[in-house]
């Protein structure tokens, strides 16, 4: 995966759409919302010219040679004709299937019930529809910031349960800051009794409930993203137990990610550098943990040979909602859902015969706002 790309525009907004103007003077809230429809229209219509802004200085290049992507050995060989199954491994693909993937939730439990409401993954009364045999995944970040953390952590239980009843699919990844919560570190958790809650995520990793790392055949999904010296590490660790000449894909990745989550959650130990901040986040080690990995510095250091799609980095307020590359090698999902963060609902949704959709909604109104033919 090269470096320095750009990112892919959002489109098809159409703006006749949007609300007229009134003939009377409006009101200040109304003055707000017009211009946050404009704004918006803006960020989706209009190319974003980044390919240069991100590049990094040459004092910054210098620094960051050891983080710079490593072809050949550590590149995973990419398995064909796979999607999620029930036993959470790779099956074969269904032409049919939904998926579907939302970003951090982080307490705004209203507007996630709205995501899933728009995508039909559940009913008016915020239930799991009957007969809906779709696979969702929620990138973690389920807590803090907004008003209903443990609501929020209790629903998507309640709709994973409810889902296996109709043949669907709830996949549940851990984000930062319930990492965080498992460390005993309750700093950001302003609601009662967060070390409770805190042992309960516990039994769901070993329960295998809540897991870190999930592969659908085609997408490694990461709450941060996978760097290349992370992804260079747990290759030479599985080959340390299966054999040096042994092709690591990227489901092996997954299960080693995973076997580590487990492990530390059992041992009460963090110790390994998948759970560690990167510089980026003024942690100790040159990039960003699965956990930690911020979506800008995944264009420098993404582990090559292996698409993957992310959540943990909200957009900026010029930036569309969900960002990708040009190659969609790299989709970040976090629409900074809740309100300290922007209050942007969007999701993805991707199907084998049609491709991938972003769902945006722009000022009461939802647009599919770019679609990826097969």
């Amino acid at each position: 995966m090269s470096a320095n790309l750009d990112l892919m525009p959002l489109l098809g907004v159409n703006p006749s759409k949007t609300p007229k103007a009134r003939s009377k003077r409006p009101l200040p809230t109304e003055v707000h919302s017009q211009a946050i429809s404009q704004t918006f229209r803006k960020i989706v219509t209009a190319p974003l010219q980044c390919a240069d802004d991100c590049k990094p200085s040459a004092t910054k290049r210098r620094r960051s040679r050891t983080t710079e992507p490593i072809s050949g050995s550590s590149v995973l060989p990419m398995p064909k004709d796979l999607i999620p199954s029930t036993s959470g491994q790779a099956g074969p693909i269904k032409p049919s299937a939904k998926f579907y993937c939302f970003g951090d939730v982080h307490g705004e439990l209203e507007g996630f019930k709205e995501n899933l409401k728009r995508a039909k993954l559940v009913d008016d009364h915020g239930n799991w529809r009957d007969g809906n045999s779709s696979t969702m995944v929620q990138m973690g970040d389920v807590v803090d910031r907004g008003p209903k953390s443990v609501e929020s952590y209790q629903y998507l239980e309640q709709i994973q349960l409810q889902a296996l009843k109709h043949s669907g699919k709830v996949i549940r990844l851990i984000g930062n800051h319930e990492l965080n919560l498992l460390e005993g570190n309750f700093s950001h958790s302003k609601y009662q009794h967060p070390d409770q809650l805190a042992e309960q995520i516990k039994k769901d990793i070993i329960s295998h409930k809540i897991q870190a790392a999930y592969w659908d055949g085609k997408y490694l999904y990461l709450h941060g993203g996978l760097c290349s010296s992370i992804n260079d590490l747990l290759v030479s660790e599985i080959r340390i137990s299966k054999g040096s000449d042994y092709a690591v894909t990227p489901q092996d990745v997954v299960d080693r990610i995973n076997d580590l989550l487990i492990t530390a959650v059992t041992s009460n130990c963090f110790d390994h550098p998948i759970f560690k901040s990167g510089i980026s986040r003024k942690g100790s080690q040159p990039e960003g943990g699965v956990f930690w990995a911020d979506f800008k510095e995944l264009h420098f250091c993404a582990a090559p040979g292996v698409p993957q799609i992310v959540a943990h980095t909200p957009p900026l307020f010029n930036e569309p909602p969900i960002r990708c590359t040009e190659s969609l090698g790299l989709i970040c999902v976090d629409a900074g859902l809740c309100a300290p963060l922007g209050g942007k609902n969007a999701f993805l949704k991707k199907k084998e015969s049609t491709g991938i959709s972003f769902y945006v909604k722009v000022y009461r109104t939802w647009h599919k706002t770019f679609k990826i033919p097969k």
